[in-house]
């Protein structure tokens, strides 16, 4: 087990050998994870239509957002305020709990109202299906984040390992038995499941009564983490939203398929550093000079990897599209070309973010993150009139 414990942040050799070491085990088991994603896509595209992943979608773009609001930033916390004691990470526990299950009672208040949005009627029972994993997911935000802060890679490598082979393995079986859009939801809810015990059976931790003079730090921090995290979800999500709502279930079905194509395997090598990061670079939160040096040589590996990638799928498009999923997808072409060229971009700037959580900079990632929100959406609603 890769199991570091960094107590000299200027024992660079030390840390360098463990950021290796996480790197690499979770880049395997991302990577290996990648291809049953991809297989399992190009199946599933073929049973169901547009449609199918239209209806999917429209759910995603709210529960992610209600997602967001029930980790609130916990993970991050724990990660980066080393300080907080066994007591106050008991009480954020429970915390986590009751935002899992404020998020679940939420998504099936606002179930109706939604459908009629999206005017999709069948939306309502996708909606409170999937929200079911917030529940479940929320007993293991704090356990997953001790773990990381622990650089405890290996085990969450295989954790990887294990989710992300069962989701395109569940929602083919599904698929294949004729269950059509709730193949997607019922393979993540599988996945969810697996990896909540998993991550449990390696790391358990106990429940207290919150107490908000104690968790006061923890919260403010986790606070500022939050709207920044909503910010972003607004602006990275509002092109499915105004894509729903104005171009139609079949149009949204293409752009999604494109979106996946476009940006999973750039994501999995970004994810992989994002992954790792933040527990690292908190271990470094007082040293300057380390915090630039690893930011540096980072972007430039990442730069390396997903550049060729992204620009690769943007070249070939058209003939991927053609070969691999056939004539219905063809207007999946131009979306996929144009968001190719766009995570080229966007994969070599994820590490940024994670130096100004690790420096406590929160709050002016925030205000940033407030200012994009407020721009974007605009745009993209002005873009498809």
């Amino acid at each position: 087990m890769t199991q570091a414990v960094v107590g000299d942040v200027a024992d660079a050799a030390q840390l360098d050998r463990s950021l290796v070491h996480g790197l690499a085990w979770t880049g395997s088991a991302r990577w290996a994870t990648q291809v049953f994603a991809w297989v399992g896509t190009l199946i599933v595209a073929r049973t169901l239509n547009p449609a199918d992943f239209g209806l999917v979608t429209m759910a995603q773009v709210y529960l992610g957002l209600i997602m967001v609001v029930s980790e609130f930033g916990i993970g991050s916390a724990v990660i980066t305020l080393r300080e907080l004691s066994d007591d106050q990470l008991c009480q954020l526990n429970t915390t986590s709990l009751f935002l899992g299950a404020a998020g679940f009672l939420a998504t099936a208040v606002a179930a109706d109202p939604l459908a009629r949005f999206f005017r999709a009627p069948l939306l309502p029972p996708v909606l409170i299906a999937t929200a079911a994993g917030f529940v479940v997911a929320s007993f293991g935000v704090v356990p997953a984040a001790l773990l990381q802060r622990q650089l405890r890679f290996r085990s969450l490598a295989l954790i990887d390992l294990v989710r992300g082979t069962l989701i395109p393995a569940a929602t083919v079986l599904f698929a294949l038995a004729g269950l059509r859009y709730w193949s997607l939801v019922l393979g993540g809810l599988t996945s969810s499941v697996v990896g909540t015990l998993l991550t449990l059976r390696l790391r358990r931790l106990g429940f207290r009564w919150p107490c908000h003079s104690s968790l006061r730090p923890a919260l403010q921090f986790s606070w500022h983490v939050l709207v920044g995290r909503l910010s972003w979800y607004v602006y990275s999500n509002a092109d499915f939203a105004v894509a729903g709502r104005t171009l139609g279930q079949v149009a949204l079905g293409a752009y999604t398929l494109a979106w996946t194509l476009a940006t999973s395997a750039a994501e999995k090598v970004t994810n992989v550093v994002s992954g790792v990061a933040p527990a690292f670079l908190s271990a470094l939160q007082t040293d300057a000079a380390a915090l630039r040096r690893y930011c540096l040589d980072i972007t430039e590996g990442l730069a390396l990897v997903t550049l060729p990638l992204t620009v690769g799928m943007a070249l070939v498009a058209d003939q991927f599209v053609a070969l691999a999923l056939g004539a219905k997808w063809e207007g999946a072409v131009g979306p996929l070309r144009l968001l190719a060229v766009y995570t080229a971009v966007r994969s070599i700037t994820p590490v940024l973010p994670h130096v100004l959580t690790a420096t406590r900079n929160t709050r002016f990632l925030m205000w940033t993150s407030l200012l994009a929100a407020g721009v974007l959406p605009t745009a993209f609603y002005i873009g498809s009139r």
